[in-house]
């Protein structure tokens, strides 16, 4: 409305229009997204892991006691993989809305008002899905490690 009210006839191009235009461009876009997609999943896998390690390492007396008192190696195992696999789950749960609150910030700062968003169910559940998983991918390494810890070991130096 303010171009033409200055004279000009603006073009406005349909979304049919667009790829189509911008096919190159949008399909690099594609492939960016899909790369910081993964190093965002391998860096996310990566800080589990490393701070279950850190859980292990300080709780080792605790495992160690656990282990005395009669708790298999599986026991242990499964305590740390719940863990990680809840801690993953939460993240993912909360990470929706704060990218629902992203998108609607972006949409609020769009000075045309030519970008819309509107939330993904399916893909929501997916992502979370997925975090979840690798989450649980990534703590078999903690949770193998803990599993192998000797309470003798530990105890003698306490």
């Amino acid at each position: 409305s303010d171009l033409i009210s200055r004279g000009y006839q603006p073009v406005i191009f349909t979304n049919a229009v667009l790829p189509f235009l911008y096919r190159q461009t949008l399909d690099t876009f594609i492939e960016l997204n899909r790369a910081v997609f993964f190093l965002c999943v391998v860096t996310g896998t990566t800080v589990v892991c490393i701070l279950m390690v850190l859980s292990v390492v300080e709780r080792a007396r605790e495992i160690a006691i656990r282990r005395v008192e009669g708790a298999r190696q599986w026991h242990i195992a499964l305590q740390f993989v719940i863990e990680t696999g809840t801690i993953c789950s939460v993240g993912g749960i909360l990470g929706v809305p704060a990218g629902m609150a992203l998108a609607a910030l972006r949409v609020w700062l769009e000075p045309l008002g030519a970008v819309t968003w509107a939330f993904p169910p399916v893909e929501s559940v997916i992502m979370v899905s997925i975090v979840t998983v690798i989450g649980l991918i990534g703590g078999l390494l903690p949770a193998w490690r803990a599993m192998r810890l000797d309470p003798v070991e530990v105890l003698r130096y306490e």
